[in-house]
């Protein structure tokens, strides 16, 4: 699919283009970093705990996620340096980070 452009009488149409954040090449130690974990309600209606920022690489941010899914027993993603886990687990996630030993606010 090609990206096109149109253009008319003072307007211009085109793709959006997402911007999206450089995520580190080279992870940092959890002891250097600092989290914060939040509840977020999207659009459907459903309850999400949002952790993050991480400074990790992709491969990294990807083992985190996943461990952490595991210890709360719930599904979830990781993307953009943020974890995503289903439902209210902030309890249960930041005991489970200080156990690791990051900071958690």
């Amino acid at each position: 699919m090609s990206k096109q452009l149109h253009e008319g009488d003072g307007w211009r149409f085109g793709r959006a283009r997402k911007e999206t954040r450089r995520l580190d090449t080279i992870s940092r130690a959890p002891g250097e970093q600092r989290v914060n974990t939040s509840l977020e309600k999207p659009g459907r209606g459903k309850i999400v705990t949002c952790i993050g920022v991480f400074a990790l690489s992709r491969n990294d941010l990807a083992a985190l996620a996943s461990d952490l899914k595991s210890a709360c027993g719930t599904g979830g993603t990781a993307r953009d340096g943020f974890v995503r886990l289903q439902g209210d687990c902030r309890e249960r996630a930041r005991a489970w980070l200080v156990e690791r030993g990051y900071g958690v606010q």
